[in-house]
């Protein structure tokens, strides 16, 4: 499995995923030419996408969708909460439950409802036993969202702020205290607690949706990396204005399987457990 992270922040976010020949999109929140764009930086080559994947109907999520579907020709799927807040006029659609899963090509999307001031999910994609699990836009961590990221050998996840620079910080009161809530973002703090309560599957975790004006990635990083003191996992930032590559090794794809590290198995270079690769195309 292969995850591109095109774009994450509060200026819009894209993030594809692909396996098993199939390709989703999740959210459209820039335009199609900074798509393709990032695509090519990061893959060497503008992909076709199979579906596009809406968490919910905020303009940084959804803002290009219609356009970023008419250009990749694909169905738009979201939830029935979402479909009521959006105009997409003759678009194709599909709606899926805030718990139910379902499939593009051959991914596994398995969605989990999360608090937010819009109807929105965290996202798990499974192919052939490789996980990688999506989960942004959320003012607390929900009691069971650890167990719907279990197995995941990688994870985005938001660590939207640091709570002293949002307090100290330009945004009006009405904002800060939006964010803040419990059905706000993520501070590094719950994103740090969330972290530490992963699986030992997780090999990686990817800091997403940090804010420009409130917080700083060495802040973020540092929280998180705290919490997992002792566990090999790599942590780091995706970008609002740059692509992040990576790609779940072949070694941990099939359930009860070898271990990478077994005798009788082939190596890989890797880094934390994941593959890093930059300025290659897809193998499809």
């Amino acid at each position: 499995m292969r995850v591109t992270i095109l774009a994450s922040g509060s200026g819009g976010n894209a993030t594809l995923v692909s396996a098993g020949g199939s390709r989703i999109l999740v959210d459209a929140g820039v335009s199609k030419g900074v798509i393709e764009s990032r695509m090519r930086s990061a893959l060497g080559a503008s992909v076709g996408v199979h579906g596009l994947v809406l968490t919910h109907p905020h303009g940084d999520h959804v803002g290009k969708a219609k356009e970023v579907a008419r250009h990749f020709d694909c169905p738009i799927w979201m939830t029935e909460a979402t479909s009521r807040r959006l105009r997409l006029g003759r678009l194709p659609t599909r709606v899926f439950g805030f718990n139910t899963p379902f499939d593009i090509g051959n991914i596994r999307v398995e969605p989990m409802p999360v608090p937010h001031d819009a109807p929105n999910v965290a996202l798990v994609f499974d192919h052939r036993g490789t996980r990688a699990g999506l989960v942004t836009d959320l003012g607390h961590v929900p009691r069971k969202l650890a167990a719907h990221l279990a197995r995941c050998q990688l994870v985005l996840l938001e660590a939207n702020h640091d709570p002293a620079m949002l307090a100290d910080g330009p945004y009006p009161d009405f904002l800060k205290k939006r964010v803040a809530s419990r059905v706000g973002h993520l501070s590094n703090q719950q994103a740090a607690h969330l972290a530490a309560r992963l699986g030992r599957e997780t090999r990686e975790i990817v800091l997403m949706h940090l804010s420009e004006k409130n917080n700083a990635p060495m802040l973020a990083l540092a929280q998180v990396r705290a919490a997992l003191a002792g566990r090999r996992v790599s942590v780091r930032c995706a970008h609002q204005d740059q692509s992040l590559d990576l790609s779940i090794p072949e070694a941990v794809e099939t359930l009860g399987g070898p271990r990478a590290d077994e005798p009788g198995t082939r190596r890989r270079k890797r880094r934390g457990g994941l593959v890093h690769v930059n300025q290659l195309a897809l193998p499809f």
